[in-house]
């Protein structure tokens, strides 16, 4: 299968939606597979851990289903650009969506605290270790692949598919508008190793306590950019629509994803 490397910002949600056009555009149907990780990783040239991230943002957003160590399958129907929601849509709804996802982790983090195991004790711990690694030499790509992990350890460890499933469908728009790389700084190492050890000490109490402050320290960055992102999408909406009035529009319309070539792709063998 060849593709288009995709190298910009929020890599994430472009695979995700090149996914959702190459469901489309091979005319895939519910019970058709997607090519394996490893070869999907490879043609996009991105990380595993990148994809399996934009998977489940297609998981979550009822596209797909996928086991684990098995290929993705097709559940829905081929979705079309015009369903897709706007970028103000997005925006308007981040701050919301955030209040959820922080509800969500911090029950999830009460229940991973009550049954985490050595192995899911070790596995976060990496993911920790990892991060703090990378945030201290400024390897700010790592660090954002390290910070994504260790969240998705804490959700996963809960061994609850409702709130996996919740957690997965409100993280869109958090990744649409760059939140989760926006809400790095030298706070988060101590914000992280406090859930872990609160996990470590299989504390529910603490573990979700140390998941609120997590959430609350980021709350106004969020919502900046929320706001942001609504004035700048309205301001460039009137631009173009004044740039079509004087006729000096041009004819190409820009996703909200960026732009994104349109890549001829043929799914490989099932």
């Amino acid at each position: 299968m060849r593709v288009k490397r995709i190298i910009r910002e929020s890599v994430i949600t472009k695979v995700a939606e090149e996914l959702r056009r190459l469901i489309s555009a091979n005319g895939l149907v519910a019970g058709d597979t997607l090519p394996s990780e490893t070869e999907l990783s490879l043609n996009f040239g991105i990380s595993r851990n990148s994809l399996r991230e934009a998977l489940r943002v297609l998981v979550g957003l009822g596209y797909i289903d996928k086991e684990p160590n098995k290929r993705a399958v097709v559940r829905a129907k081929p979705v079309t650009g015009a369903d897709r929601p706007s970028a103000v849509a997005f925006a308007e709804i981040a701050p919301l969506a955030y209040e959820l996802r922080g509800l969500i982790e911090r029950r999830c983090a009460e229940l991973t605290a009550k049954r985490a195991n050595k192995a899911l004790v070790a596995k976060l711990g990496d993911a920790l270790a990892r991060f703090e690694q990378a945030f201290k030499t400024r390897e700010l790509g790592a660090a954002a692949e390290a910070h994504t992990a260790f969240h998705d350890t804490l959700v996963q460890g809960s061994g609850n598919p409702i709130l996996i499933n919740l957690f997965n469908g409100v993280r869109f728009a958090m990744i649409e508008l760059d939140i989760p790389a926006r809400s790095i700084d030298e706070s988060t190492p101590s914000l992280h190793r406090a859930i872990f050890s609160a996990i470590n000490a299989r504390n529910p109490i603490k573990a979700s306590a140390a998941v609120q402050r997590h959430f609350r320290a980021f709350k106004p960055l969020v919502e900046f950019i929320s706001k942001n992102s609504i004035t700048n999408s309205l301001s460039q909406y009137h631009s173009n629509s004044r740039g079509r009035s004087s006729g000096r529009s041009r004819a190409t319309r820009r996703s909200v994803l960026g732009d994104l070539s349109v890549l001829s792709v043929k799914v490989g063998e099932r």
